[in-house]
């Protein structure tokens, strides 16, 4: 082949990889359809210890239009449900939100290209959880080319720092496939997408490709959790929500800095399932307040800050 056919072969690719790119939808990067999953190595230190599953449901849609998403992920060795992430999605602005240990977080500007950061969570004086992209870069995954997005999360005291003084890790999302990574900073753990079905198609390899995705198991909960209440900070109202995967006696308590009981929220016999309870803490003063889980042997606390 002469020079100028390997050029023109060069300019040939390039164009199609361009072309790719920009038609890329930013929304792409975060596939959200009930029936899409995900199948990633977990990986500890340097061995594959399992591989976990992730399963997308929508959950509803918003009065402002928004999208509310639920993503159940299980270990397959054994099967145990591992946690439920939940995302808001604005379709307008490309836009993702999930509630985290924090509070709501803005996790992803789909949208956002190299260099770009934002504030996730305001501390409120005691410093930022912030998401900067760090790189752009084109990539084949299956066979395909995509881009690729590398978020990068720290803790700041400063909203401008673009370092950071805590890595808090690392997210890459692919244009077509979402997540493909998570590690780094203060996970123990790192993800990384072997297989995914998104719209009926299968990419890579996946263990057990299911026959719908509302049959998985993963829709029961396989143990107790308590999950970060939204919005946090609130006023007056805040949902709680929990997971009960067999018939349980919970107890659901608000309690103050001194450790006084402020509010039962339930305490009654619930069925297996996800459960949402909203508490109104309508004349309580603002500040921080810790709700507890009580099932059998089982206890979690998480905190919650109203500001009024």
């Amino acid at each position: 082949m002469s020079r100028l056919q390997h050029l023109v072969c060069f300019s040939f690719a390039l164009a199609i990889t361009c072309s790719t790119s920009q038609s890329q939808s930013p929304l792409s990067f975060f596939p959200h359809s009930t029936g899409d999953l995900w199948e990633y190595f977990w990986v500890e230190g340097s061995s594959v210890v399992d591989t976990l599953q992730s399963f997308m449901f929508l959950d509803s849609i918003g009065v402002d239009g928004r999208i509310h998403v639920n993503k159940p992920s299980r270990f397959i060795n054994p099967v145990v449900h591992f946690w439920t992430d939940r995302y808001v999605i604005d379709t307008t602005l490309s836009y993702v939100w999930s509630y985290t240990e924090f509070g709501l977080g803005l996790m992803y500007k789909l949208g956002a290209q190299q260099g770009e950061q934002w504030v996730m969570i305001n501390h409120g004086g005691g410093g930022f959880e912030i998401c900067r992209v760090v790189a752009v870069r084109q990539a084949t995954m299956f066979g395909i080319p995509t881009t690729i997005k590398d978020y990068r999360y720290f803790f700041a005291f400063d909203s401008t720092d673009t370092l950071g003084v805590l890595s808090r890790g690392e997210h890459s999302l692919a244009a077509r496939f979402g997540l493909t990574y998570m590690g780094g900073g203060d996970l123990f753990y790192s993800l990384h997408l072997k297989g995914t079905v998104i719209g009926g198609i299968l990419y890579g390899d996946t263990t057990r490709v299911l026959t719908s995705v509302l049959d998985v198991s993963a829709n029961v909960p396989h143990q107790l959790q308590l999950s970060p209440n939204y919005p946090n900070p609130f006023n007056p109202e805040t949902t709680i929500e929990f997971d009960v995967p067999t018939t349980s006696d919970v107890t659901l308590r608000v309690y103050n800095v001194l450790g006084e009981v402020v509010a039962t929220i339930a305490k009654q016999r619930f069925q297996p399932g996800g459960y949402k309870l909203t508490w109104n803490a309508s004349g309580l003063p603002s500040g921080v307040y810790f709700y507890r889980l009580e099932a059998g042997g089982f206890s979690q606390t998480m905190k919650a800050l109203l500001l009024r």
